[in-house]
């Protein structure tokens, strides 16, 4: 069983989804299962990802996001989850990075780190740097969440929370 697994919703993305499947595949911690969640494209983002030998495709009618995001999570088999979107990079040590960030602390839920924001042809247009601090209700309330591709969580908490 893998300990850590990244899902990617995906809707009409057969032209970004390589880029962000080769990223998801070149983690330095081999213990990743990689899931995509074909929302009803209606384009060839079912085919393109089919492709890339190690990863599991489920496809659905179209139900957006959420629905997307937690059909992965029922079929994660990891500890630890990620949600990447069709059109992120992973840097090849994200999961090292996070897993390093739940092994200091291990009462932690979620982990979030840096990004770089990036244009659809991965030109750089800037970044998004965090420092090392506890995440709180105060975050939430100034409107300083991460986003979910900036996270990773331990799958349990995220199933006690539905």
């Amino acid at each position: 069983m893998a300990r850590f697994s990244i899902f990617i919703p995906a809707y009409n993305s057969e032209a970004l989804l390589p880029l962000t499947l080769r990223s998801a595949l070149a983690q330095t911690i081999p213990d990743t299962e990689i899931i995509v969640i074909n929302d009803g494209s209606t384009d060839g983002t079912e085919a393109v990802a089919r492709a890339f030998e190690g990863v599991r495709v489920t496809t659905q009618p179209n139900g957006g996001v959420a629905a997307a995001s937690n059909a992965g999570l029922a079929q994660a088999a990891g500890e630890f989850v990620l949600f990447l979107d069709h059109d992120d990079l992973l840097e090849p040590d994200a999961i090292a990075h996070h897993l390093a960030a739940f092994e200091a602390r291990p009462e932690a839920e979620m982990v979030f780190g840096s990004n770089r924001l990036i244009s659809e042809t991965g030109a750089s247009l800037g970044e998004n740097l965090q420092r090392p601090r506890v995440f709180s209700g105060r975050d939430v309330a100034m409107g300083t969440t991460p986003s979910f591709s900036q996270a990773m969580y331990r799958r349990a908490a995220l199933e006690r929370i539905g």
